[in-house]
């Protein structure tokens, strides 16, 4: 299931940058850290992830990304594996976006799979060209072999675009 998961995300992102020009579509890395909460119990972590983004002329704002995700929560080291679509709207250098998202993941020596939602901004000035900042929150419903549950997951990152 892993592998076919991974295999349809690489598969959609590169079909969604191979099918426009460098102009139109921009295509990024992101380097951050995150803070996650599963029920009652908290952690500090890092995330990275590769993705594609766009903005219409009409200030649409458009991206899908992947990204790994780890988290030491007090028990265990929760780690994920996340596809993201986000839309929303850019004005100028700043974006605001809804977020869906689909997550497996290994917590408790546990496979679990799940969906979220959330929102996110990102602030890339045309001065910079190449560099960008952001923050997104996100809500998952994870079923797992051993336990369901819901996580929190806040993220700052770094966005390099090329």
């Amino acid at each position: 299931m892993k592998k076919k998961i991974l295999g349809v995300a690489l598969l959609a992102t590169m079909a969604v940058t191979a099918s426009a020009n460098a102009d139109t579509i921009r295509t990024y890395i992101t380097v951050g850290a995150n803070t996650t909460t599963i029920g009652s119990q908290s952690g500090n972590g890092w995330d990275i992830g590769y993705g594609a983004d766009r903005t219409w002329d009409n200030g649409v704002y458009a991206a899908f990304d992947m990204n790994y995700e780890q988290a030491k929560v007090e028990i265990d080291t929760v780690q994920s594996f996340g596809m993201d679509i986000k839309l929303g709207y850019k004005w100028k250098d700043i974006a605001v976006y809804g977020i869906g998202s689909g997550v497996g993941e290994s917590y408790l020596n546990a496979t679990g799979y799940g969906y979220g939602y959330g929102a996110g901004v990102e602030y890339t000035p045309h001065q910079w060209k190449h560099i960008g900042v952001g923050l997104d929150y996100k809500q998952y419903k994870i079923t797992s072999e051993l336990v369901d549950y819901d996580k929190d997951t806040a993220k700052v990152y770094l966005k390099i675009l090329f």
